[in-house]
């Protein structure tokens, strides 16, 4: 449910732009009020679910998940909906580093857990990927507020199933909350996310945009030192001594970068530019599902038998390649085209994520389970605002179609860069567990 309402909503937003208010800012606040309080909680989640037990946080966010979906589809302004949706973000951060945690606890057997994490990443990929067509289905049908409704029956059963067979994880009581460290967190990304957002808009040199750049950098250095310094850290820094962790959450920060942004001005150019219906929109996105669901049990077993380089970069390098074919596409590009590019790109996406979440898992030490899982995802969803963010100000010029062709030509070279760190810093070989 994460994962789909993260991509979901892209179909969706020229809908609810025409609903209720259709300013790019704006729709791009849709998005990213849920995934920038995914991105600024995730790490907490990650250590309530150490200290308390992953099983229970798991529940309680998939209870606040699945009500506030109910009052994301009663929104009946913007403003209502955003606001929804940052809390709807909340319990999806007490989701992801629960639910790798219970993973690694059921399966403590480095093979086993390669496994278990390439059907947990199958799952994940094929959510996103067929969130476009299942959005566009939805929307053409029953309107925006159906997107809402599908996380209704799967919240609660998915509550009665945890609850039923789920095993609880041992509990670390020394994992403390880190106050200082979430509060600036929250005030950092939020502060540059506003300002790559409304800059557009508003002038990058007015001075609210340049004093939300300065509460950023100041808060982010305040960030920094306050998780060096604390005894308990939301950020636990000595884990980014391990080359391996640390190159696979900057690839996890590009990955949702190029995944979330790229999903985003896509669905507005098939549909604002190219006329589309929101159906055949989800449509045009059918070779990524396919793709998205083909790659992940590859990557799995290819993870388990040769470790995480191999898939990581060979994911990267074809979903650098698909994005450069799409940089081609106009106004009367043939779906072939456009097909051919997003399977590339959803293979390659589908054959990244579960070497590179087995690769931090690996990296770090068992009882740290819970916060490392947080840590790549928190990297990922910051990767994934912003994604939203800065690939949505290409698109917000005089020439939708010249941006979008410099933003595709951003998402392919941040995948070869991300190769590039992969095949310098991650072993080639298994990876145990710490």
């Amino acid at each position: 449910m994460v994962v789909v309402d993260a991509a979901i909503v892209n179909v969706a937003v020229p809908d609810i732009g025409r609903v209720l208010g259709d300013s790019i800012s704006s729709l791009q606040w849709v998005i990213n009020s849920y995934t920038l309080m995914l991105a600024s909680v995730l790490l907490t989640a990650g250590a309530l679910g150490d200290r308390f037990g992953a099983k229970r946080i798991y529940l309680l966010g998939l209870a606040l998940f699945t009500l506030t979906s109910l009052l994301c589809s009663l929104s009946t302004t913007l403003n209502l909906l955003i606001i929804a949706r940052f809390i709807q973000g909340l319990g999806g951060a007490m989701l992801i580093p629960g639910s790798l945690s219970l993973i690694a606890y059921a399966y403590p057997e480095p093979k086993a857990r390669a496994r278990a994490v390439g059907i947990w990443a199958t799952i994940s990929s094929v959510g996103f990927a067929a969130s476009p067509v299942l959005g566009g289905l939805l929307v053409d049908t029953l309107g925006w507020r159906s997107i809402f409704w599908v996380n209704l029956p799967v919240g609660l059963f998915a509550l009665a199933l945890t609850w039923r067979f789920v095993v609880e994880t041992p509990r670390n009581q020394r994992h403390s909350i880190d106050l200082a460290g979430q509060i600036l967190a929250i005030v950092a990304l939020f502060t540059l996310t506003f300002a790559l957002i409304e800059g557009q808009h508003l002038g990058w040199k007015t001075p609210l945009i340049l004093a939300a750049f300065l509460i950023f950098a100041v808060a982010a250095t305040l960030f920094a030192l306050v998780e060096s310094r604390s005894r308990h850290p939301m950020l636990p820094l000595a884990l980014f001594a391990v080359p391996a962790f640390s190159t696979a959450n900057v690839v996890g920060l590009f990955f949702n970068f190029c995944l979330y942004g790229q999903i985003f001005v896509f669905s507005l150019f098939l549909q604002n530019i190219r006329g589309d219906s929101a159906i055949t929109t989800g449509l045009a996105f059918l070779p990524l599902t396919v793709a998205g669901f083909l790659a992940p049990p590859l990557s799995g077993r290819l993870t388990a038998h040769f470790g995480s380089r191999l898939p990581m970069a060979l994911g990267l390098t074809l979903s650098g390649i698909g994005s450069l074919v799409l940089t081609s596409v106009g106004t009367t590009t043939s779906y072939r085209i456009i097909a051919i590019g997003f399977m590339l790109f959803g293979f390659g996406t589908g054959m990244t994520m579960p070497a590179m979440t087995t690769t931090v898992l690996a990296s770090a030490p068992s009882e740290q389970s819970g916060i490392a899982s947080a840590i790549l995802n928190s990297m990922r969803q910051v990767g994934g605002v912003l994604g939203v963010a800065v690939l949505g100000v290409f698109v917000s010029g005089t020439s939708f179609v010249k941006g979008l062709h410099l933003a595709l030509f951003v998402v392919a070279l941040t995948f070869f860069i991300g190769c590039t760190l992969t095949l310098i810093y991650v072993p080639n070989g298994k990876l145990r567990h710490r």
